[in-house]
Protein backbone atom coordinates (compact mmCIF):
# COMPACT_ATOMS: atom_id res chain seq x y z
CA UNK A 1 0.00 0.00 0.00
CA UNK A 2 1.23 3.55 -0.78
CA UNK A 3 2.49 5.98 1.98
CA UNK A 4 1.25 9.09 1.77
CA UNK A 5 3.28 11.95 3.23
CA UNK A 6 1.76 15.06 4.79
CA UNK A 7 3.90 17.77 5.51
CA UNK A 8 2.49 21.30 7.49
CA UNK A 9 4.20 23.65 5.17
CA UNK A 10 3.63 24.05 1.33
CA UNK A 11 6.65 25.42 -0.59
CA UNK A 12 6.63 27.86 -2.91
CA UNK A 13 9.27 27.03 -5.76
CA UNK A 14 9.44 30.41 -7.37
CA UNK A 15 13.30 32.92 -7.47
CA UNK A 16 12.80 36.52 -8.38
CA UNK A 17 15.51 37.76 -10.05
CA UNK A 18 15.80 41.23 -9.69
CA UNK A 19 18.20 43.73 -12.18
CA UNK A 20 21.14 45.05 -10.46
CA UNK A 21 22.21 48.76 -11.25
CA UNK A 22 25.66 47.75 -12.63
CA UNK A 23 26.04 48.55 -16.39
CA UNK A 24 26.88 52.23 -16.99
CA UNK A 25 25.54 54.34 -19.68
CA UNK A 26 27.15 54.11 -23.21
CA UNK A 27 27.18 57.30 -25.30
CA UNK A 28 26.81 56.68 -29.18
CA UNK A 29 29.47 58.92 -31.06
CA UNK A 30 29.09 62.00 -32.65
CA UNK A 31 32.09 62.53 -34.98
CA UNK A 32 33.26 65.77 -35.46
CA UNK A 33 31.05 68.93 -35.07
CA UNK A 34 27.26 69.36 -35.45
CA UNK A 35 27.55 72.51 -37.67
CA UNK A 36 24.93 75.39 -38.09
CA UNK A 37 24.86 79.16 -39.03
CA UNK A 38 24.34 81.72 -36.78
CA UNK A 39 20.66 81.93 -37.64
CA UNK A 40 19.79 78.54 -37.02
CA UNK A 41 16.00 78.04 -36.35
CA UNK A 42 15.11 77.43 -32.63
CA UNK A 43 12.57 74.89 -32.89
CA UNK A 44 14.84 72.90 -35.05
CA UNK A 45 17.05 70.62 -33.33
CA UNK A 46 20.68 70.72 -33.47
CA UNK A 47 20.85 67.01 -32.99
CA UNK A 48 19.87 63.52 -30.93
CA UNK A 49 22.05 62.59 -28.29
CA UNK A 50 21.73 58.83 -27.77
CA UNK A 51 22.99 56.17 -24.74
CA UNK A 52 21.94 53.03 -24.23
CA UNK A 53 22.20 50.99 -20.71
CA UNK A 54 22.63 47.14 -20.72
CA UNK A 55 20.37 46.98 -17.26
CA UNK A 56 16.74 45.89 -17.60
CA UNK A 57 15.02 48.20 -19.76
CA UNK A 58 11.85 48.18 -18.01
CA UNK A 59 13.62 48.99 -14.75
CA UNK A 60 14.96 52.40 -14.16
CA UNK A 61 18.11 51.18 -13.79
CA UNK A 62 18.00 50.99 -18.13
CA UNK A 63 16.72 54.63 -18.54
CA UNK A 64 18.91 57.32 -18.88
CA UNK A 65 18.46 61.11 -18.55
CA UNK A 66 20.83 63.93 -19.99
CA UNK A 67 22.36 67.01 -18.99
CA UNK A 68 25.22 69.90 -19.92
CA UNK A 69 27.48 69.93 -17.31
CA UNK A 70 29.76 72.17 -18.96
CA UNK A 71 30.48 74.53 -22.05
CA UNK A 72 27.43 76.53 -22.39
CA UNK A 73 28.31 79.53 -20.21
CA UNK A 74 26.15 81.82 -22.19
CA UNK A 75 23.00 79.25 -22.09
CA UNK A 76 22.79 78.97 -25.61
CA UNK A 77 21.90 75.00 -25.51
CA UNK A 78 19.89 72.39 -23.83
CA UNK A 79 18.52 69.36 -24.29
CA UNK A 80 15.06 67.99 -24.44
CA UNK A 81 14.04 64.28 -23.34
CA UNK A 82 12.87 62.36 -26.37
CA UNK A 83 12.60 58.85 -24.63
CA UNK A 84 14.27 56.70 -22.66
CA UNK A 85 17.67 56.58 -23.95
CA UNK A 86 17.59 59.97 -26.14
CA UNK A 87 17.30 63.72 -25.89
CA UNK A 88 17.59 66.37 -28.36
CA UNK A 89 20.25 68.66 -28.21
CA UNK A 90 18.67 72.50 -28.74
CA UNK A 91 19.83 76.13 -29.36
CA UNK A 92 17.70 77.63 -26.59
CA UNK A 93 17.66 81.09 -27.86
CA UNK A 94 18.97 82.79 -31.13
CA UNK A 95 22.43 82.01 -32.03
CA UNK A 96 23.00 85.34 -34.36
CA UNK A 97 26.15 87.06 -33.12
CA UNK A 98 27.55 83.92 -31.60
CA UNK A 99 29.30 82.09 -33.86
CA UNK A 100 32.45 79.65 -32.60
CA UNK A 101 33.44 77.01 -31.78
CA UNK A 102 31.41 75.48 -28.22
CA UNK A 103 32.64 72.32 -26.61
CA UNK A 104 29.42 71.00 -24.20
CA UNK A 105 30.39 68.08 -21.56
CA UNK A 106 27.21 66.02 -21.09
CA UNK A 107 26.22 63.56 -18.73
CA UNK A 108 24.29 60.10 -19.43
CA UNK A 109 23.18 59.03 -16.05
CA UNK A 110 20.61 56.39 -15.47
CA UNK A 111 17.93 56.29 -12.52
CA UNK A 112 19.03 53.39 -10.90
CA UNK A 113 19.91 53.46 -6.91
CA UNK A 114 22.89 54.60 -6.89
CA UNK A 115 23.07 56.31 -10.19
CA UNK A 116 25.75 55.43 -12.34
CA UNK A 117 27.25 58.45 -15.28
CA UNK A 118 29.18 58.59 -18.09
CA UNK A 119 29.92 61.46 -20.16
CA UNK A 120 30.98 62.90 -23.45
CA UNK A 121 32.15 66.10 -25.01
CA UNK A 122 30.05 67.17 -28.37
CA UNK A 123 31.32 70.26 -30.27
CA UNK A 124 28.80 72.68 -31.85
CA UNK A 125 30.64 75.28 -34.40
CA UNK A 126 28.32 78.01 -35.42
CA UNK A 127 29.06 79.57 -38.43
CA UNK A 128 28.63 83.27 -39.20
CA UNK A 129 26.66 83.81 -41.65
CA UNK A 130 27.05 86.93 -44.03
CA UNK A 131 24.50 89.07 -43.46
CA UNK A 132 26.20 92.25 -43.30
CA UNK A 133 27.46 94.67 -46.25
CA UNK A 134 30.35 96.57 -46.24
CA UNK A 135 30.59 100.00 -44.99
CA UNK A 136 33.17 102.29 -46.26
CA UNK A 137 35.31 104.59 -42.95
CA UNK A 138 37.43 106.14 -45.72
CA UNK A 139 35.66 108.43 -47.77
CA UNK A 140 32.78 108.56 -45.96
CA UNK A 141 29.74 107.08 -47.45
CA UNK A 142 28.17 110.72 -48.36
CA UNK A 143 28.99 111.77 -51.89
CA UNK A 144 32.39 112.74 -51.79
CA UNK A 145 34.14 114.32 -54.53
CA UNK A 146 37.60 113.89 -55.32
CA UNK A 147 39.91 117.09 -57.62
CA UNK A 148 41.73 115.50 -60.25
CA UNK A 149 44.71 117.67 -61.79
CA UNK A 150 44.31 117.42 -65.96
CA UNK A 151 47.87 116.53 -65.95
CA UNK A 152 47.93 113.91 -62.85
CA UNK A 153 50.21 111.02 -63.93
CA UNK A 154 48.27 107.81 -65.43
CA UNK A 155 48.31 105.37 -62.23
CA UNK A 156 49.21 107.95 -59.32
CA UNK A 157 47.68 107.14 -56.28
CA UNK A 158 44.58 109.65 -55.95
CA UNK A 159 43.11 108.73 -53.05
CA UNK A 160 43.01 105.52 -50.42
CA UNK A 161 39.47 103.64 -49.82
CA UNK A 162 38.27 101.63 -46.62
CA UNK A 163 35.40 99.75 -46.00
CA UNK A 164 34.97 97.38 -42.67
CA UNK A 165 32.59 94.49 -42.71
CA UNK A 166 30.83 93.40 -39.75
CA UNK A 167 30.87 89.15 -40.29
CA UNK A 168 33.52 86.88 -38.96
CA UNK A 169 35.91 85.09 -41.16
CA UNK A 170 36.29 84.83 -45.12
CA UNK A 171 32.76 87.00 -44.70
CA UNK A 172 34.33 89.74 -43.23
CA UNK A 173 37.01 90.53 -45.64
CA UNK A 174 37.18 93.57 -47.99
CA UNK A 175 38.17 94.00 -51.46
Amino acid sequence: MPVLLCFPFSFVNSVIVTDENDEPPIFDSISGCVSVTEFHDVRTPLTTIHATDRDDPSTPNGHVTFTIEAGNDKGLFGLAAVDVTSARLVALKSLVGHHGNYTLRLRAQDRGTPPISAHQAVEICVSDFNDHAPVFVYPEQNNTTLRVFENATVGSVITTVSAVDRDAGANSEVR
